[in-house]
């Protein structure tokens, strides 16, 4: 089990996310307030409202939380 010593909460425009310290996707979301803002970006180009997603592998949901915000189906969001 992890220590909360090893945890923190990083706040973004999606959302707050509890993130492991010293981590490459921590550092992004503290700096640009996503992970992968040009990877977001161009998927949002064809992702539209009630698409279904599939995030496999989704860490901490740096990717599927923005998606559902996308998709604008927040409530039926599953990692």
């Amino acid at each position: 089990m992890l220590d909360n010593q090893e945890m923190e909460i990083v706040h973004t425009m999606y959302g707050d996310f509890t993130c492991w310290k010293n981590d490459l996707i921590t550092d992004q979301l503290k700096a640009y307030s996503a992970h992968t803002r040009n990877e977001l970006a161009m998927l949002s180009t064809i992702i539209q409202e009630g698409d279904n997603i599939l995030d496999i592998g989704a860490h901490i949901g740096t990717f599927s939380i923005p998606f559902s915000f996308l998709i604008n189906n927040l409530e039926k969001y599953i990692h």
